[in-house]
């Protein structure tokens, strides 16, 4: 058994399962091998979880190790508490009182004054163009990149000390300001991500439910596919804001300007297809025991259109020369 485990251990083509009760070991054949340290490599177990091969991490695309490593270390650097605060605990626009974000969709609605508004930029939810996906925070990230681009070049300038020092201050400003717009977001894509785990149980429940009512094994594993996908794309699309914040660092340059203009898009397009899959599936927790086929293939069509935005933006990162900084 110990000859197996060290065998294991030093293998470039074997890895134990990082599940805590799992023993099992995952293969990969030589083909298959990443070439590219950096990039992650995700496989997945025949307990269904999904992790790196290189860092034993969870899957984390499209964010690399090493950039998974950094922002572990700069989370470790800030303070907790401000963080939680920034990311969990918001005020209603409208009576001022504190509300905490206890669900996966951005739209809030106040338990206080039944005010409508979007958890990401806290302005009215009817005034958002685009249902799904907030259209105002891009607004403030191109104001971050304006103000960075006029200050971003002045160290080098010959000024007087103090100037100096208040333009320094300006600039630390400005990336914490960025810091903190991808942590948020990371935030809440995970918080969604933790609270759309709970409903696993709850689809079970009501896949068998259903079959009470006629409805056969195979017509209900929409609903368990439905929420695998929902996951998955959660998973994604909070690692999204990772790359992001570490790949488009260098906004002075053109080339990184366009591939994040690029990559924005891909990652609107699938938050936007994802809130309408939560959206869906929660309806479908919500409903009593029946359900129509319309709503049950307007679900499936998602779940595809989902992958289809999902891989789109991965292969994108993996294999477009556009992201080869």
């Amino acid at each position: 058994m110990f000859t197996t485990k060290k065998f294991i251990q030093h293998s470039k083509q074997l890895r134990y399962c990082p599940t805590a009760g799992c023993d099992k070991a995952i293969t990969l054949s030589c083909t298959d091998l990443p070439t590219d340290s950096c990039r992650p490599d995700t496989v997945q177990c025949s307990c269904c979880f999904k992790f790196c091969f290189k860092c034993y991490r969870a899957s984390h695309s499209p964010a690399t190790c090493d950039q998974m490593q950094l922002w572990e270390q700069k989370c470790q650097d800030e303070s907790e508490t401000s963080h939680w605060k920034v990311a969990n605990c918001k005020q209603c626009p409208k009576c001022n009182v504190s509300v905490e974000k206890n669900g996966g969709c951005m739209h809030m609605v106040c338990r206080q004054c039944q005010y409508e508004w979007c958890w990401e930029c806290s302005k009215p939810w009817k005034g958002h163009l685009n249902f799904y996906v907030c259209n105002y925070t891009a607004n403030k990230d191109k104001e971050l990149i304006k103000r960075f681009l006029i200050f971003g070049t002045s160290k080098s300038s010959k000024k007087n000390k103090e100037s100096s020092e208040e333009e320094e201050r300006r600039l630390n400003r400005i990336e914490l300001e960025r810091y903190l717009y991808h942590y948020e977001r990371f935030t809440n894509h995970e918080n969604s991500h933790k609270l759309e785990k709970l409903i696993r149980d709850e689809a079970t429940k009501k896949m068998k439910e259903l079959q009470t009512s006629s409805t056969t094994w195979t017509e209900v594993q929409f609903i368990e596919k439905g929420v695998e996908q929902l996951l998955d794309c959660r998973n994604i699309l909070k690692h999204t804001y990772i790359y992001s914040f570490f790949s488009f660092s260098d906004i002075t340059n053109q080339r990184v300007l366009t591939a994040k203009e690029l990559f924005e898009f891909l990652q609107e397009d699938l938050e936007r297809t994802t809130e309408k899959l939560s959206e869906l599936m929660g309806d479908v927790m919500k409903k009593s025991i029946t359900l129509e086929s319309s709503h049950r293939i307007e679900i499936m069509n998602y779940i595809t259109l989902s992958k289809t935005k999902a891989d789109g933006l991965l292969n994108a990162v993996l294999k477009d020369s556009l992201f080869e900084f």
